[in-house]
């Protein structure tokens, strides 16, 4: 019988984690859209107690205009739904959620739904707040530089961060700095 080269070993083991370990870290919200939330029903279940009335942002939401680009943009990704692990002991999904007041006139507001060991807990990223057409779709960046456009405010990030965007219209950039969300208006 041949001898077994640990270094061959290693780099299979080493592989296989790098393909599959994200697979199993998150639950995929991104990846699973097709026309629902893409929250499992563990999220779900904490988003109908702690928020009723509410709802997570859906392709339906978006007009036909705002849909186009977000399905060319992010094919396949919920709009008002993104995993991410947004600052120490913040993993999670991102939601953002909409309650209708009546024709073009909705509140809305962006949501964190931190993972612990047993269940999801809420932190309101963005109070909520009225709006008139347009809804907003979350979506995760990567730490790094990002600059105020009102100002020359310029923000280094140590971890990724939500940008939460009235696509056409607006992009702000909510992150994690001394125990609390702040935002930067990257563009109006």
């Amino acid at each position: 019988m041949a001898a077994v080269n640990p270094s061959l070993v290693f780099k299979a083991w080493a592989v296989w984690l790098f393909l599959l370990l994200p697979a199993l870290h998150a639950p995929i919200a991104e990846a699973t859209c097709r026309g629902g939330t893409g929250l499992n029903a563990s999220a779900e279940a904490v988003l109908k107690s702690r928020f009723p009335g509410w709802k997570v942002v859906t392709l339906a939401d978006l007009d036909s205009y705002e849909r186009e680009a977000w399905q060319t943009v992010r094919p396949g990704r919920c709009p008002g739904v993104v995993w991410g692990k947004f600052g120490p002991r913040l993993e999670g999904y991102a939601v953002t959620l909409i309650k209708t007041l009546g024709v073009d006139r909705h509140r809305e507001m962006l949501v964190l739904l931190t993972k612990t060991p047993h269940r999801y807990s809420p932190i309101i990223v963005a109070p909520d707040s009225e709006e008139d057409g347009h809804v907003g779709v979350v979506w995760e960046a990567p730490a790094g530089v990002y600059e105020e456009v009102e100002s020359d405010r310029k923000v280094k990030t140590a971890w990724p961060v939500m940008m939460y965007e009235d696509i056409g219209a607006a992009l702000a950039a909510y992150y994690w700095v001394n125990g609390k969300f702040k935002h930067l208006l990257l563009s109006e």
